[in-house]
């Protein structure tokens, strides 16, 4: 801190933001660390349900992830994790593979269906040709 202290205001400004930064990355860490050492099924789908545990995934995509979860409440277990775990590695290859740049995830429950929609910019899918649309439902 005695380096921030000392910083000009410019300078000073430019290692908060970089504290700041580092922070988040930290807290990020130590909450994938926490999902981690409890097992397979993350802690904020257990706690919070799947629209936190989407949003979380989201954030955490390293690629612009827009989500629609259409006010859903909660669902059973098995249809939660079924859920996240079909996002999470749907956001994995869209990310991996298909180089995507955006990617839509959108949730709606309707009756007893479950409607999981996902697509991506990325150049993968059915047709090989560069930059075809690619849309999964699950």
């Amino acid at each position: 801190m005695r380096t921030v202290n000392d910083a000009g205001s410019p300078e000073r400004a430019a290692l908060l933001a970089a504290i700041s930064h580092t922070n988040d990355e930290l807290i990020s860490i130590l909450n994938e660390l926490r999902e981690i050492s409890r097992g397979i099924h993350p802690a904020i789908l257990s706690q919070n349900g799947l629209s936190a545990a989407l949003r979380s995934l989201a954030r955490r995509s390293g690629v612009s992830t827009a989500l629609d979860l259409r006010g859903i409440g909660r669902l059973p277990q098995p249809v939660e994790a079924a859920a996240y775990y079909v996002v999470s590695e749907a956001l994995t290859n869209a990310v991996k593979y298909a180089n995507a740049g955006v990617i839509h995830v959108a949730l709606d429950v309707n009756d007893m269906t479950l409607r999981l929609p996902i697509d991506d910019d990325g150049d993968g899918g059915a047709d090989p040709a560069p930059g075809s649309r690619h849309r999964t439902a699950a």
